[in-house]
């Protein structure tokens, strides 16, 4: 030993590294998308949101290992948007 790190302890800090940016991007979208169908905001506001939305959603969803489990969370979350959008 050298006294630094293996190449096990640097992937395994990439790998927890990646999965701590997906979940804050997957956090970043949703809020994202929620600021989007709040009712009475501005729509600079909420064009702003969706695009935001959308950059985070698909950068966590490129990041992610397990796509499935994210891309259901962003169908609730988009299912929300449509009908938190038709009922104001």
């Amino acid at each position: 030993m050298t006294g630094g790190r293996d190449n096990r302890s640097r992937a395994w800090s990439r790998t927890r590294m990646r999965g701590a940016l997906t979940v804050a991007l997957a956090v970043v979208a949703t809020v994202a998308l929620m600021v989007a169908g709040q009712d009475g905001a501005v729509a600079l506001a909420r064009v702003t949101a969706v695009v935001v939305a959308v950059a985070a959603g698909t950068t966590s969803l490129v990041t992610a290992r397990r796509k499935g489990d994210l891309v259901g969370w962003y169908v609730i979350a988009v299912a929300l948007l449509v009908v938190r959008l038709l009922r104001g």
